[in-house]
């Protein structure tokens, strides 16, 4: 079924919400250009729904607070509009098949928190007038073509939390205003082209991945409070930090945090020693979920497969299945259980209807 334009008359609504409809006969719609004229309408999250495009039409929406339309088949480009909703938090439109560049009207929007564009197929470079936000909690365009450099301006980005720009074509080095980010629980920036050393980076750290870069210099042994790190296939030179499996060699080193235990105990024998140097643990299906975190019970799973690795007579087919394993226990954490039933809220909180169907990986409001 298709989405009815004639919701556009229900001038009243303040809340739409429809998901996770992949049952056969089920939705499959494109975006009404009636809801336009939703103007009391603060969230509007329609998942596994919709093909084409925003409708250029969707000029004003005074009210909008949240605006989740993540994990669809929606097409073309983000479009300028998208930066003259003066009212709007949180913007999700990651796993898509976006295109073009990301508009830089989004640099407008005085009161947003969270900016999801991860998974789609944008290109060209991040618009540097977004570090001009004093809001934003949650940057994730990971998994794009994105180009270009990291500009030191997101140092002043003092409120992130959050910032992942793996799986893209980034060039240049890691500025040193990161250090400046107190509030920065999760780095993710692998798979690039980044060069030049690793900057002093803020302790309230919890997740950092510099995995697949050009990166090199020396491992701060400070990254030991990081829960869980990832610095594989880089050229870092000695010293290493006392947790890290170096030689006195510069190598693409297997540095890796918690997860990894089990293979600097594995490399600490001299007869496995060789075979732990030429060994590349590929952790890409770990850290190459939508969005990503590894709590501390999914660390503890991830420990314990990687266990079984000191022993192993195979250590590299032991470590491709456990961190396969773990890969697939990976919980979210820009996402969180909210419901997405189908449903419509009027301005005076009446529920006007409710479908059966939910979907439980909405990113989380703060």
């Amino acid at each position: 079924g298709t989405i009815p334009s004639s919701l556009g008359n229900c001038e009243r609504i303040t809340s739409l919400s429809i998901g996770d409809d992949k049952a056969p006969g089920g939705l499959n719609s494109t975006l009404p250009a009636s809801f336009s004229a939703l103007s009391a309408l603060t969230t509007l999250n329609i998942r596994r729904s919709l093909f084409g495009t925003i409708p250029s039409s969707w000029v004003s929406f005074p009210s909008l607070n949240r605006l989740d339309l993540g994990e669809n088949n929606l097409e073309g480009t983000i479009p300028e509009i998208v930066g003259s909703w003066p009212s709007i938090l949180d913007i999700i439109l990651s796993n898509n098949n976006f295109n073009g560049t990301i508009p830089s009207s989004l640099s407008n929007l005085s009161l947003l928190r969270n900016l999801l564009l991860g998974i789609n197929a944008l290109s060209g470079t991040i618009p540097e007038t977004l570090t001009s936000s004093r809001t934003l909690q949650q940057f994730y365009v990971g998994q794009n073509q994105l180009t270009g450099t990291l500009s030191p301006s997101w140092g002043l980005v003092t409120s992130l939390n959050q910032f992942d720009v793996g799986f893209n074509t980034l060039t240049g080095t890691i500025p040193s205003s990161f250090g400046s980010l107190t509030a920065m629980s999760q780095l993710v920036l692998n798979d690039n082209k980044l060069v030049g050393t690793l900057p002093s980076l803020p302790s309230s750290l919890y997740v950092l991945n510099v995995q697949n870069n050009y990166l090199n210099g020396t491992i701060a042994e400070s990254f030991s409070t990081v829960a869980s790190r990832n610095f594989r296939n880089n050229q870092f030179c000695p010293p290493y930090p006392s947790w890290c499996p170096g030689t006195t060699r510069c190598l693409p080193q297997d540095c890796g945090g918690t997860t990894t235990s089990a293979f600097a105990a594995y490399r600490a024998t001299s007869t496995n020693a060789a075979a732990a140097d030429a060994l590349t643990v590929s952790t890409t299906a770990l850290h190459s979920t939508t969005l990503r975190t590894v709590t501390t019970s999914t660390l503890n799973s991830i420990t314990t497969s990687y266990a079984s690795v000191a022993t192993s007579t195979s250590a590299s087919h032991a470590l491709a299945t456990s961190n396969a394993q773990g890969a697939t226990s990976t919980s979210t954490n820009l996402l969180s259980s909210t419901s997405t039933s189908a449903s419509m809220t009027t301005d005076g909180g009446n529920t006007l209807g409710t479908t059966s169907s939910s979907y439980s990986s909405s990113p989380s409001s703060s």
